[in-house]
Formats: C-alpha cells, structure tokens, sequence
C-alpha cells in the first residue's frame, strides 16, 4: 500500500512542481508559444510559467500560487543526447513530494525510472507504449503482484477523444473519460515538445491540437463539464471558461518578427514599463547595463570576493553544496561559511567559460550561458550549481 500511495504521489506531483533553468533566447521559425496560464477558482488563484529552449521546447515549468505569486514549484525538463528524457520537480508545499523521471524511449515503447528524494524506485516500474504520431496510447504500472494500474487512450485527428484508467487495489475499477474539441488552435499547437512528454506534463482540460469543449467521465454518474472560449486574432484561446474554473492564456508570440521581452523588477510584479526589445540594454542604476553588472559577478566569483557577492544575493537562496546536497542560505553570513562549496572548482570554471555578450533575459531576470547564474536589477536572485 505504500508504494501505492508513494508511486501516485510521484506520478501526480507534476502539478505541484528553487532556481531557474536553462533557456534561449532564440527561436526556430514564426512561431507562438504559450508563456503563462492563471487559473481561478474561488478557492484560489494558480499561475503556471513556461520556459522553452531553441528547438520550442519546454524546459521549464514554474507554479504560483496566489496573486502574489508565491512559488510553488519547478519543473525542469531536461532532453539528453542519446534521446532520452529527464524531469526533475522540486516542490515546495507540504502536500507535494520531489521527485525525479527518467524516462528511455526504444522505438515505441518507453521505459521510465522514478526517483524519489534522490532513492532511486525500482519496484514500481512503469511502462509506455506511443503510437507512430507520438501519443500515448498505454501507459502500465505494476505496483506488485497483486496491484496495478493500466490506462489506454484513444485519439482522432490528433486529439484525445477517450482515455480508461483500469487499477486494482484489492477490487477492479475501471475509469473512462471522453473529449470533445473545437476547431481552433491549442495554446501549445506551435510548441515541439514531443507529445507523449505533453500528456505526462499536463492535466486534462488542456487539448494538445484543438481545444477540450466538452469532458464526460463515468465515475462521477456521467458528469459533463462544459469549456468556452476566447481567440486572439490568431486563432489561439485567450480564456478558458468553466463550471469550475477560468483560465487566461498569454503568449511569448511572432519569436522572429518581434523581439520584446520582460525582466522582473523586485516586487516580482510586471508592468508595460518593464517591457523592452533585445538590442536595447537594460539600464541598472549601480552597474549601467545588465551585461556590465554580470560581468561584475563573474569577476567576484573568480576573484573569491565573498564580501561583495553576499552582499549582492537575494536571501534566501535555494542551491547546493558542491553541486549535491541541497541548502537554503538564509542570509549573507551562511554565504560567506559556506562559499567554498557553493562556488566550488568545477562551478567555477564553467561559469569562467560563459561570456557576458551573450545573456537571455525573460520576466524572470537575466541568465549567464546555459542557467548557472541568474540575476536581477543589482542583485542574484539564482545560482545552478547543480548541472
């Protein structure tokens, strides 16, 4: 039973995802790419961040909660070269558990290694078989001889129009679910993301080529929940309606034809004021531009100048020691105890490698090569030391 329960907190924790990740600041193609997602209930308000690298990807998967946007969780994805897939989610709320996904494709079917607090699980395996369009079309979980789960889906014109979610726990119960979809684009019809990984990402509600109108399930005597809709003039939704919820869409937009982005200013708020296009730098009281400022990071951490960078971090910090074992620096004195192993050797050089003229800057802040350092106005808001 407590594999059970553990594998379901695993395999849901995704909606509950410490630092930023890697991302790029160029595109391939004219594309339009779903940036945000704020979903609100009367109970609360969840804002969903999305991060993607230059192939239109998702790398980054950032939850809020709240109008103040209190970070949540994190979801990174991170795509290796012999094509498998990692996701590593860190959470923090008391209802979520950390966890890590390895997921190992051999032609259509899909091998996937939990880890759970950095142990790895290998009595729960899970398997995944995608069809040749790169949908799920089953996905099993043995959780022992006597437990197991097993869900099927069916599509049409690359839709999801049925999923069964069969599990035993002591007794057989057999779930079914059916969708209905408009003839209008997704929010993530222009994004690459491969589309078994999409199903695991997200919940239903969220169509992958059209948009969901309509979802019976038979657990609850037939319910049918009802979604309406809002386009821009380009087809995509702008608002999701329902019985139980609105959602608002945002987007990143024409990638190639438009170069606006956002920084963060230090109340986390955005207004139209922090908007700004990528050939123009952004101005910093103290430092001039951003690039000016980074390079006066990096110049601090080669030079082992722990005074300057503890006074220059926003507190507190979620990183690690020697690239392992997870800490939260509290203030300026834990940084300066603990700066050896939080810029340790091998941190160091590959910061040394990344050069200031080539930063990326969202509405999160300003990043150094592939995620290693963020930064705010005057400030460091994340260090990777962990890649």
């Amino acid at each position: 039973m407590k594999k059970v329960i553990l594998n379901y907190l695993i395999i849901a924790a995704l909606i509950c995802s410490v630092a930023f990740t890697s991302c790029n600041s160029k595109r391939s193609g004219n594309v339009k790419l779903l940036e945000s997602m704020t979903t609100e209930t009367p109970e609360y308000v969840y804002t969903t961040m999305f991060e993607y690298d230059t192939e239109n990807r998702i790398v980054k998967k950032s939850d809020y909660l709240g109008k103040g946007k209190a970070l949540v969780g994190l979801t990174s994805v991170i795509y290796n070269s012999d094509g498998s897939v990692k996701i590593v989610n860190e959470c923090y709320r008391d209802d979520c558990t950390n966890y890590g996904a390895h997921f190992v494709k051999n032609g259509n079917t899909i091998t996937v290694n939990y880890s759970y607090e950095g142990i790895d699980i290998y009595e729960v395996p899970q398997t995944i078989t995608i069809n040749n369009d790169g949908y799920i079309t089953r996905r099993e979980t043995i959780f022992n001889e006597y437990a197991y789960r097993v869900q099927t889906f069916k599509y049409r014109n690359g839709n999801l129009i049925a999923e069964y979610d069969e599990w035993s726990e002591g007794q057989e119960s057999v779930d079914a679910t059916e969708y209905k979809y408009d003839k209008k684009k997704s929010p993530f019809s222009d994004g690459k993301t491969p589309k078994w990984l999409m199903q695991i990402l997200f919940h239903d509600g969220i169509g992958l080529n059209n948009n969901v109108i309509e979802r019976k399930n038979n657990k609850d005597n037939d319910f049918i929940l009802t979604y309406m809709y809002e386009y821009d003039s380009d087809g995509f939704p702008t608002k999701q309606e329902s019985a139980e919820a609105t959602t608002h869409f945002t987007y990143i937009g024409e990638l190639e034809s438009s170069s606006a982005k956002t920084v963060i200013d230090n109340s986390g708020d955005l207004d139209d004021s922090q908007t700004m296009e990528e050939e123009l730098p952004v101005e910093i009281d103290e430092y001039g531009t951003i690039s000016e400022f980074m390079q006066k990071v990096k110049n601090a951490i080669a030079e082992n100048d722990k005074e300057w960078l503890a006074n220059h971090i926003s507190y507190p910090l979620n990183t690690t020691l020697n690239g392992q074992e997870k800490i939260i620096v509290e203030n300026r004195q834990q940084l300066i105890d603990n700066f050896e192993q939080i810029f340790f050797p091998s941190y160091k050089e590959q910061i040394e490698k990344h050069s200031v003229s080539d930063l990326f800057s969202n509405w999160q802040g300003t990043m150094l090569g592939n995620g290693e350092i963020w930064v705010g106005e005057n400030i460091i808001i994340a260090i990777n030391n962990n890649f």
